[in-house]
């Protein structure tokens, strides 16, 4: 018969044992270190560019320069030697409830100078570093010709353009309100025109359909023209109406295998990465079968991880399909064998032998003495 006092110790046992299971190993999605037990990670998002002199560069002897952004948020000016590192002026303040901040520099500007804004709203990370030159006072103002985007479909990661102007600065805004700046190419194209190109933020956004990007164009003040901002050239992305070619069957491969094997698409081409990043190729024949011999120089340890994708021209790649190394079982294995789960095993062995003793034993009678 289980008395009060042994079901009590059995409970606390039992209890003690679960205790021990979730603090002995660390739950899959946690991270622990040595300070408070838990590491807590945040991912600031990067801001917009700010906006100096309105887009367009300041003229020798200027004596105020309007940073517009964010309202509220902090805003570092910066004013460059005509060498480009050497600051000469560098003051942090913050943006008005407009978003607009009044830079007064302490030196005169000269021509060659550069001046460089960064801002930081409150929540998110630092911005790029917008810049505008300091260009000689009597240039005539000339505007900038828009430049040309080229056709974006919904999950593009990059945008691309023209510019009529090498060197020139594309603005760039994109449909979540942030604002980039990429630099056209120096060397001019087949066109005689000048490449541009942005690789989109894709921690931050993904191009979807009917959302709009803008691009204005700056160019670069000559002996003559100081030109001013371009009118913006606006573009809609479209539907990516390019099939996606099926996920490639793969079969299971074990230590000691010397082929990797499976099914695919007739034509397409199967590219497997192994895990030192090396590829292999192999073309899905008529059957949809296709074949890889593995080679001597890799070798596969338990766990592995392989990459196989397929891909066929006029398709959109497949996903991305990874499979395990597996170990051949030639015989019975014990459960529960093996690294950790070994030693619960022994805990649970020793736990479930003490509560058998336990339920045998006459009941403990403490004596006085």
């Amino acid at each position: 018969m289980i008395t009060k006092k042994r079901r009590k110790i059995i409970l606390e046992l039992l209890a003690f044992f679960f205790l021990f299971l979730i603090i002995s190993k660390p739950l899959e999605g946690f991270a622990v270190n040595s300070g408070n037990g838990t590491a807590t990670f945040s991912y600031l998002a990067a801001s917009s560019l700010p906006t100096i002199n309105e887009g367009s560069p300041i003229t020798a002897g200027t004596t105020s320069v309007i940073i517009t952004g964010t309202s509220n948020a902090q805003v570092t000016v910066t004013l460059l030697a005509t060498d480009g590192l050497t600051s000469l002026d560098s003051i942090t303040n913050f943006l008005d409830s407009n978003g607009k901040y009044t830079y007064n520099p302490s030196l005169s500007l000269i021509k060659g100078e550069r001046l460089t804004a960064v801002q930081t709203p409150p929540g998110n990370g630092p911005s790029q570093t917008a810049t505008q030159p300091i260009v000689a006072a009597d240039l005539l103002v000339k505007a900038s010709n828009s430049p040309t985007i080229n056709q974006i479909t919904a999950g593009d990661t990059s945008i691309s353009g023209k510019a009529d102007s090498s060197g020139s600065t594309i603005t760039i805004t994109l449909p979540n309100g942030l604002v980039e700046q990429v630099v056209s190419s120096q060397t001019p194209n087949s066109d005689g025109l000048y490449d541009w190109s942005l690789q989109v933020p894709t921690s931050q956004m993904v191009l979807s359909v009917n959302q709009v990007v803008s691009a204005a164009q700056t160019n670069l003040p000559t002996d003559e023209y100081l030109y001013s901002i371009s009118a913006a050239t606006n573009t809609t992305i479209l539907a990516d109406t390019t099939p996606q070619i099926p996920n490639p069957d793969v079969n299971q491969v074990f230590i000691g295998d010397q082929i990797i094997s499976g099914k695919g698409t007739s034509g397409s081409t199967i590219t497997v990465t192994f895990p030192d990043q090396s590829t292999l190729t192999s073309l899905v024949d008529a059957e949809g079968l296709w074949t890889l011999n593995i080679p001597a120089t890799i070798s596969l340890s338990p766990n592995d991880l392989l990459i196989s994708q397929s891909s066929k021209a006029g398709y959109k790649s497949s996903d991305i399909i990874k499979i395990k190394v597996l170990i051949k079982q030639t015989s019975w294995v014990l459960p529960f064998t093996g690294g950790y789960s070994y030693f619960l095993l022994l805990v649970i062995a020793s736990l479930l032998t003490l509560i058998i003793i336990l339920l045998k034993l006459p009941d403990l009678k403490i004596k006085k003495h």
